[in-house]
């Protein structure tokens, strides 16, 4: 009796801090990293029943513009590889900052196909 009385307080506890973060979680808001963001007003966001997670999709802000490229190279720590942001940037080659401390990747695997 004292091992089912047990498991109910902690069900009971673990449904109570569930409902306590869904209830705090805004309707219709969504907070990106840099703010909060603008729903789109024909988007249904309570279509599942719930508010969808402000940590699960990111967004910027409206007027945000990326950092332009500069052609300076940049480092990380402990390392000598240099890339510039261009470089980093580009989704098909990402930057390999410690490539001594590991066997080089298949071409598949490094750069992906190109569309």
């Amino acid at each position: 009796m004292r091992h089912f009385i047990r498991v109910a307080t902690v069900i009971t506890a673990v449904l109570l801090v569930s409902a306590a973060i869904v209830a705090a979680q805004a309707v219709g808001a969504a907070h990106g990293v840099s703010g909060p963001a603008k729903i789109n007003p024909k988007a249904d966001v309570n279509a599942a029943g719930f508010a969808p997670p402000y940590w699960a999709y990111p967004v910027n802000l409206p007027d945000y513009v990326a950092a332009p490229e500069k052609g300076e190279r940049m480092r990380v720590p402990n390392s000598t590889v240099t890339y510039t942001l261009t470089q980093i940037r580009d989704f098909f080659s990402p930057p390999d900052w410690h490539p001594e401390d590991h066997p080089a990747m298949p071409p598949i695997i490094g750069q992906g196909r190109k569309p």
